[in-house]
């Protein structure tokens, strides 16, 4: 790698592994399919399928796993979905990881820019950064990216591969800790997308105006199905959000004053974030919904992503017909996934 600043490797990088350009606009044809085996915070293992085709025509993604089914697509003239269960987080943290962990990149060029031999599993690479904030390891005979090491979580790269003009890695693995998240292999790769590809997912309906589709979170509507309360707005006394470096999605059962009446952990990164992320999601407060005219319970779910050692953010994705929005965590946020149904009473 010769004399580089980590930086400008991380530039090469984020070059070689761009599908899209700043308008999300696709730079090459490109159909992609993975198998994963996912393993959650139980340590029960669960496989899928991610499947996408990426065009100047639209984008479509096929998500399969034993508890979900997803079938999207994107063109200039609207967007259909079809969403079966709760989006895992296993298929979040894989497609936020899957090309390149962009935002982790992103931090390692404000870091250290010397490149220093590292041992990481007992292979010798170069590296850069630091790993509170991001460390990025390149092989030093190829130059590409091995390991991206971010506090607990270490994704690595391996068995590159030139799909066009594109450079993919053949598997993705991530961990947290010493546990294993999930591992990906992309099974079929090309620079070419049909024109069936592009056609309507049967069973998929057309969303409203302004719905788009985000590669990690799903259908994320313009206007959000039930806002947050703002912690500073709430009456009941503020206790601190319990911390925790990793991911959690919880479900919950919101009541019609807008309180959290039961929460269930669906996944997690480990124990702690999972006790975590129940934690925080049963000290929400929720804009009362109103159904017909009165108020009325409903069920969404709640991300918690980690902000290292505080705040988070948290996003209810779609279950079936079943509440879907970037709720804000602890403030703000966009809305994914289905526009929510009452709670069974």
């Amino acid at each position: 790698m010769g004399d580089d600043t980590l930086a400008q490797a991380l530039q090469r990088v984020l070059i070689a592994t761009m599908a899209t350009n700043a308008r999300g606009e696709a730079l090459t044809p490109l159909h992609l399919r993975y198998e994963l085996k996912m393993v959650d915070y139980k340590n029960k293992e669960h496989a899928g399928t991610y499947e996408t085709w990426i065009s100047k025509d639209g984008m479509h993604t096929a998500i399969h796993t034993d508890a979900y089914d997803d079938s999207d697509l994107t063109k200039s003239d609207g967007v259909w979905a079809s969403e079966t269960g709760l989006r895992p987080l296993r298929i979040m943290e894989f497609a936020e990881v899957h090309m390149m962990y962009r935002s982790v990149l992103m931090m390692a060029m404000r870091g250290d820019q010397k490149m220093k031999p590292r041992t990481v599993d007992g292979v010798s690479l170069t590296c850069g950064g630091q790993d509170d904030r991001g460390s990025v390891c390149f092989d030093p005979a190829t130059g590409y990216v091995s390991v991206i090491i971010k506090d607990q979580e270490k994704v690595a790269y391996e068995d590159w591969k030139q799909v066009g003009p594109l450079h993919l890695a053949g598997t993705v693995r991530k961990s947290f800790g010493k546990h294993l998240l999930f591992e990906a292999k992309l099974v079929d790769a090309a620079a070419v997308v049909s024109a069936d590809a592009l056609a309507v997912p049967a069973g998929a309906i057309q969303e409203p105006a302004g719905t788009r589709i985000d590669e990690q979170r799903g259908l994320v509507f313009r206007v959000e199905a039930h806002p947050q309360v703002p912690p500073s707005q709430t009456k009941a006394p503020q206790s601190p959000p319990p911390s925790a470096s990793g991911q959690a999605v919880v479900r919950v059962w919101v009541d019609q004053k807008g309180m959290v009446s039961k929460a269930v952990v669906e996944d997690a990164d480990d124990k702690e974030s999972a006790d975590a992320g129940y934690g925080r999601a049963t000290l929400l407060a929720y804009v009362p919904y109103v159904q017909d005219g009165k108020p009325a319970a409903f069920e969404t779910s709640y991300f918690m992503r980690s902000m290292g050692g505080g705040g988070g953010m948290g996003m209810r994705g779609g279950m079936g017909g079943m509440g879907g929005g970037m709720g804000g965590g602890e403030g703000g946020g966009e809305a994914p996934g289905g526009s929510g149904n009452p709670a069974p009473q």
